[in-house]
């Protein structure tokens, strides 16, 4: 019964004629995640493949600060060594405050339903065929990329906590002055 539900519910946002087999196509996009998450062993490899992965991760920062007006002052995707960890890009920005902190922050979850739709693209080809590949390799290169940096989820952290404490004042003054 929930497995024909789930099923209903997958299929109705899947495209209307899939090519080939839809268990073909998502081992191998299974099979390439395994295979993008192995290759982090090796970072320069890893901060490769994950290029283009990486200016869709760091174009989702860049727009929503645009959009939220907190001024993007800079824009890299080279990989640089930091410590023990390697930061693969990174976007600046100049006005960066507490009421668009969590939207700039948390802005790369946008890739998944983009990564979603490039799933849905491949699935009009052959499982094997090379758009199907490329197509299915660029969803698994957004999905990785979605994830937020530990640094997003700091930035996300600290205006939650803003966001909290003035939400907590607002509620205290206003508890104070009517007397709930």
């Amino acid at each position: 019964m929930i497995l024909d539900t789930l099923e209903l519910v997958v299929m109705k946002y899947l495209p209307n004629k899939i090519v080939g087999s839809l268990s073909e196509h998502l081992i191998i996009c299974i099979g390439i995640f395994i295979g993008m998450l192995l290759t982090r062993a090796i970072p320069q490899l890893f901060a490769l493949l994950m290029l283009t992965g990486t200016i869709a991760h760091e174009a989702m920062h860049y727009a929503v600060g645009f959009l939220l007006f907190a001024k993007p002052s800079s824009f890299s995707v080279l990989p640089r060594r930091a410590g023990r960890h390697w930061i693969l890009g990174e976007v600046t920005f100049a006005r960066l405050r507490w009421w668009n902190k969590l939207p700039v922050s948390l802005a790369p979850l946008l890739l998944v339903p983009l990564s979603w739709q490039l799933l849905c693209l491949a699935l009009h080809y052959e499982s094997y065929e090379w758009q199907s590949l490329v197509l299915k390799f660029l969803c698994v290169q957004w999905l990785i990329a979605s994830w937020p940096s530990p640094r997003d989820f700091y930035h996300a952290l600290m205006a939650v906590i803003v966001m909290g404490g003035i939400v907590a004042v607002s509620v205290l003054v206003g508890w104070g002055l009517h007397g709930f």
